[in-house]
């Protein structure tokens, strides 16, 4: 699949500038797009790749905390 090649041969400082081309041509956001084309395992492997680190980072860490279970006293 050509996605898969696009997106892995890639570093993630050159996956940041076709998300920007990509928003500059289409008006769009690229990981909403993805998002909306993809299967889920897929989707969720090539849409993880595609954010930042810093991004990717904090989403993990939203999304751990958001599986704790709610303490309360």
């Amino acid at each position: 699949m050509a996605i898969i090649k696009l997106v892995t041969k890639r570093s993630n400082a050159q996956r940041q500038v076709i998300m920007k081309r990509y928003f500059d041509d289409y008006n769009r956001d690229l990981i909403l797009d993805l998002k909306s084309e993809l299967s889920s395992e897929l989707k969720s492997i090539i849409v993880n790749l595609m954010y930042p680190p810093l991004g990717f980072l904090c989403l993990e860490l939203n999304r751990a905390l958001n599986t704790l279970p709610l303490i309360t006293f």
